[in-house]
């Protein structure tokens, strides 16, 4: 047996030591190709990655937890970066260049998102594992400024501060939409008062005295026993003094004209009322027809069925026939279903019949007193100057209270709206990777040791070959 037996090699055994001496003298190929794949890897991530600023609004109205603005319209979260209220936020870019270019596509810059708490992340979840929906309206809001990062035009302050111009502008809008608008309408007492007679002119001030105490009763059931810290106005210090003009001095002025049968337009009041003369004439000349038929109709109808009961009628001059029934008779008419019809109607036009000569009489008389007004060395001068002073007075305390009224509104929405848009978190910058970039870099350092490694063996294959085929050309 030798002593110096030496080890059998197969063709198909690893050696470890020429694998690493391989790898070593390759180590700078290596080196390189893992040194190109991470910087490829970190600068695909750097070109990608976006540059933000945040910021958390909250809104704290009512309807809000249903998603509904204050007048009960549907609430939408993009109404916060509607292109109105990016453009007029874009006053505070100082650099015009820059203007321009938020101004071009503010919602290429400027984007919302709802915040959802993790413990509604987590019921969500657990709804959607049992394929059921949850349903969950948030109330804040994610305001985001985005752009490319190496393309960076905005500094981060600058982004900040636009963010907070967004949030302004809506708070101004908010307010516009739902703060500033009057609670009571004066545009109909703006007109002059020579434009109406004094009994429209009264009809006019009696409608809007009308109109805002009803108004103001709807806001005392919502602000309640509310007062101005200012002023010391409530809304029911404002209605009491308007139920006071209306029942008080609006009625004494009203009383004056109708018994002094007073008018700034005498021939047209005239002709206004002969006018409506004629008309309930012909009104009441209709209903006495219209009896008149439907008597006769029922006594016609009587007759054949209920012979054996009299029915007698009684006509007087100038006015509609009228029957003479007792309660018997009234109580078989009510069987009858046709008879019991025409003696309704009959009863009815009658009636109408009567209340239109009534008003025709009253228009009469009245039309007699105006004609009157004036004449045989009568002087309604100075009774005409109070009545006009007088409304013109009245005017002019309605739109002071009513301006008041509308400032006190202001004041309380005011009040009520101070907290209805809140900044939960103030604006912040940093840098968004689609992709971790750390991750990133280790995944593409492996991946490039891989290929290098394999680069590697391939080159020194390729060596190796070659070697082999000069061997080959000079034995």
């Amino acid at each position: 047996m030798e002593e110096n037996e030496k080890p059998e090699y197969y063709e198909d055994e690893i050696d470890l030591t020429e694998i690493l001496s391989v790898l070593w003298g390759r180590k700078w190929l290596i080196a390189g190709i893992c040194v190109i794949a991470v910087l490829l890897a970190a600068g695909w991530s750097i070109f990608n990655a976006h540059s933000k600023t945040t910021t958390l609004i909250g809104l704290n109205f009512s309807g809000i937890e249903k998603h509904e603005n204050p007048d009960g319209s549907q609430f939408d979260m993009h109404d916060i970066i509607r292109p109105e209220i990016l453009t007029n936020a874009a006053t505070v870019i100082e650099d015009k260049e820059l203007r321009e270019i938020f101004i071009n596509k503010p919602r290429g810059f400027v984007s919302i998102d709802p915040f959802i708490p993790a413990e509604i992340k987590e019921k969500m979840a657990a709804m959607e594992r049992e394929h059921k929906t949850y349903i969950y309206l948030p109330t804040q809001f994610y305001l985001k400024f985005t752009q490319s990062h190496p393309k960076e035009a905005f500094s981060p302050e600058e982004r900040g501060e636009i963010l907070l111009s967004v949030i302004s502008t809506y708070k101004d809008k908010f307010a516009e939409h739902y703060v500033k608008q009057p609670l009571l309408a004066i545009s109909p007492l703006d007109k002059p008062l020579s434009n109406h007679d004094y009994l429209d002119t009264i009809g006019i001030l009696n409608s809007s005295l009308g109109n805002y105490v009803s108004f103001l009763e709807d806001r005392i059931k919502e602000a309640g026993y509310y007062r101005s810290p200012k002023t010391g106005k409530s809304f029911i210090d404002i209605k009491e003094s308007l139920e006071t003009i209306k029942d008080i001095d609006l009625k004494e002025i009203g009383s004056i004209v109708t018994i002094s049968h007073l008018t700034s337009q005498k021939d047209n009041l005239i002709q206004k009322y002969q006018y409506r003369i004629k008309e309930l004439e012909r009104e009441r000349r209709k209903k006495d027809a219209e009896a008149r038929i439907a008597q006769k109709l029922l006594q016609d109808a009587w007759q054949r069925r209920e012979k054996e009961i009299p029915l007698s009628t009684q006509k007087e001059t100038g006015s509609s026939a009228s029957v003479l029934l007792d309660s018997s008779i009234i109580e078989k008419l009510s069987e009858k279903e046709y008879v019991s019809f025409l003696l309704k109607r009959a009863l009815e036009a009658d009636v109408a019949a009567k209340n239109l000569g009534v008003d025709k009489e009253y228009l009469e008389e009245m039309l007699a007193a105006i004609k009157k007004t004036g004449a045989q060395g009568e002087n309604p001068g100075a009774c005409i100057e109070y009545v006009e002073k007088s409304l013109e007075e009245i005017r002019n305390q309605i739109v002071i209270l009513a301006n008041n009224a509308n400032d006190l509104n202001i004041e309380y929405l005011q009040n009520k709206y101070s907290s209805a848009i809140q900044i939960l978190q103030s604006p912040y910058s940093y840098i968004d990777y689609s992709k971790n970039p750390s991750l990133l870099v280790v995944l593409s350092l492996i991946a490039g040791l891989i290929l290098a490694i394999f680069a590697a063996f391939f080159m020194e294959w390729l060596t190796t070959a070659r070697s082999r085929r000069n061997q080959g050309h000079n034995p």
